[in-house]
């Protein structure tokens, strides 16, 4: 029987690397390029199976809502990325990505929609990415929820592990 611990963390908790090197960079790179497809191979398994209301864990989301959640996020990643290189030390906009698992989109669209979304919002992302000079990864945004800063190199490592994060959740559904 799994622990709740590993039910949470497929893959472990995210650890922001203690060094940002170039082959590391290209492998978060990779992660959020092969996300979409990975999703999509584990949605077609749910789907079929019936089981895009099943959770991952007691009280935890259903593979729709992990679904329609990694656009959301992902979304907002792009977004600040982007206020990131374009002005000097922004306060992001935090979201309640608890209540937004609850509205109406995520309960009556095909997930296939996020997917689709994540697989145009990576891509914009990857090719804001690879276009970045190695000191705009050092540059860095304010979280105003946990009162910290974070550099661009964490934020691609955080969403990176992110993707994977919740793909491990829905893999723990489709067994």
């Amino acid at each position: 029987m799994e622990t709740l611990e590993l039910l949470k963390y497929p893959n472990g908790k995210f650890s922001p690397p203690s060094d940002f090197t170039d082959a590391f960079k290209k492998q978060c790179i990779m992660h959020l390029v092969e996300l979409p497809s990975l999703l999509k191979k584990e949605y077609d398994i749910l789907k079929k199976g019936d089981r895009m209301e099943n959770t991952y864990r007691p009280d935890g989301w259903s593979a729709r809502q992990v679904i329609h959640h990694l656009a959301d996020s992902h979304m907002n990643a792009l977004i600040r990325f982007k206020l990131t290189l374009t002005e000097n030390h922004p306060t992001i906009k935090p979201y309640l990505e608890s209540r937004w698992a609850t509205l109406k989109d995520v309960h009556a669209l095909d997930p296939i929609i996020s997917i689709n979304m994540l697989e145009a919002i990576h891509a914009k992302l990857v090719c804001i990415i690879e276009g970045m000079k190695d000191d705009e990864f050092s540059r860095t945004y304010f979280h105003p929820e946990s009162q910290k800063d974070f550099t661009l190199s964490t934020v691609l490592a955080l969403y990176a592990w992110h993707g994977l994060h919740h793909l491990g959740h829905l893999r723990i559904i489709n067994k």
